[in-house]
């Protein structure tokens, strides 16, 4: 949350680590129809020490139990629906994926069923919670960025 940043009436300052929210900016903005969560630490812009781990799947826990509880104390104000971004993993090159696919046993499908999981007291009273499950879809006719590229460059990519 950064203090100097003033509420316009369309902004929710937030600190997700630190637990805070600016109540006065939730008066401010008034009734939700919808939350699309993005929030946590990127996976592909550092090495994945013990620490950076605990950072991604700390960053993303501590900001969806924050929505929770904002969400929780907003009940009764129109808001009903939560899009939050969660991720398909594993090296699944010749295998098609959907809702019904086994769930991987690497570290960002336990962080993703963790993620997910921590929405459930949203859906239990009734807000429709959207899962969104994307990854990065590769292809040989199409220009790869050169994040993408270093990852094959390095041997981590797969076709």
């Amino acid at each position: 949350m950064r203090p100097d940043s003033p509420g316009n009436g369309e902004l929710i300052r937030w600190d997700p680590s630190r637990g805070l929210v600016d109540d006065n900016d939730v008066r401010r903005v008034g009734a939700l129809e919808a939350v699309v969560n993005l929030a946590g630490a990127g996976i592909a812009d550092r090495r994945w020490t013990n620490e950076r781990k605990e950072e991604i799947r700390r960053s993303r826990g501590d900001a969806t139990a924050l929505l929770v509880r904002i969400l929780s104390d907003s009940s009764g104000t129109g808001f009903s629906r939560v899009a939050r971004q969660s991720a398909s993993t594993g090296l699944a090159a010749l295998e098609v994926l959907d809702e019904s696919s086994s769930i991987g046993d690497d570290f960002l499908a336990r962080v993703c069923v963790e993620w997910e999981q921590a929405t459930s007291p949203l859906e239990r009273s009734g807000t429709k919670v959207a899962h969104l499950r994307t990854g990065i879809v590769m292809s040989s006719r199409e220009r790869r960025s050169e994040e993408t590229a270093a990852l094959f460059r390095l041997g981590l990519g797969g076709s």
